[in-house]
């Protein structure tokens, strides 16, 4: 197949699901330090459907303390400014995989993915300690976000790109090489038009090569090994036999060691399965 032309690709971006206008909002509030939880609250209100779904997400096993949140003042006093932003962007950022040009299945998957990813990174940054767990999150559940809208070409070029696998290629040089284009710029293009925070823009972007980020190499790494735990993850619930570990290098990247996240895949389990609804479309 020819290679992708890049404005047909962020066109289609911008007609699958615009970001809502309180997620800018959103956006600009977290870069101003004198934002307080109420300022936040106050542009989410008018909203009734994102104050919905951030409602439900606040009381999911991944943010919910030990008191049961009812308003959005509740959340705000709960959660804090940091984790707020967090919640926004993660009730935008599922209307994509909503739209997304895929099997219903297969836009499930995707998001189960992404949500994987997301609380495995939220982990790993508290883990280390000096990596923004919110930050982390985010950056997980957008990561992918290209796939998404390359989904028609990259289900026509599956022979091509498999090809390219078996030699030894990296998804993204394989995608580049057949496409024109990889998902993980892609996505960084998208989340850059939409006046994503920079570090989280260059962490989507560098993904795939955490080493090769020029902003926040933490946020990178957080996000890179919580894909792999994901996938660790859910590659053994669809087959136990599976034999996936991370790799004792790159963990070393975030001061880690195998050790120190033994459990993690557990842990990660646990919370998605406490977290129920709140991982499905549309709710």
């Amino acid at each position: 197949m020819g290679l992708i032309d890049l404005r047909t690709l962020l066109a289609r971006a911008t007609s699958l699901a615009p970001l809502p206008e309180v997620a800018h909002k959103v956006l600009l509030l977290s870069r101003e330090e004198a934002t307080a939880a109420r300022d936040i609250v106050d542009v989410v209100r008018l909203d009734p459907v994102i104050t919905a779904r951030l409602l439900k997400l606040s009381n999911s096993a991944v943010y919910s303390r030990a008191e049961h949140v009812g308003s959005l003042e509740e959340a705000g006093a709960t959660l804090g400014v940091a984790k707020l932003v967090d919640l926004v962007l993660t009730t935008c950022a599922s209307r994509w995989f909503e739209l997304a040009p895929l099997a219903p299945a297969e836009r499930r998957a995707a998001w189960e993915r992404a949500y994987a990813s997301a609380v495995a990174a939220s982990l790993l940054a508290r883990i280390h300690g000096e990596a923004s767990p919110e930050r982390a999150y985010t950056a997980a559940l957008l990561a992918d976000i290209g796939r998404l809208l390359l989904a028609p070409e990259l289900l026509e070029a599956r022979e091509d790109l498999a090809n390219l696998a078996a030699t030894g290629a990296e998804d993204d040089d394989a995608e580049r090489a057949v496409l024109g284009v990889d998902h993980a710029s892609l996505g960084a293009l998208v989340l850059a038009r939409y006046s994503f925070p920079p570090p989280l823009v260059d962490a989507v972007r560098h993904h795939h090569r955490p080493q090769s980020a020029r902003h926040d190499a933490l946020l990178a790494w957080c996000v890179h090994l919580g894909q792999q735990v994901a996938r660790n993850m859910l590659d053994r619930r669809d087959a136990p036999e599976a034999v996936c570990e991370l790799e004792e290098a790159e963990l070393a990247a975030l001061g880690l060691d195998l050790a120190s996240v033994a459990g993690l895949e557990e842990l990660l389990e646990r919370d998605l399965a406490l977290a129920g609804n709140s991982m499905r479309l549309g709710g």
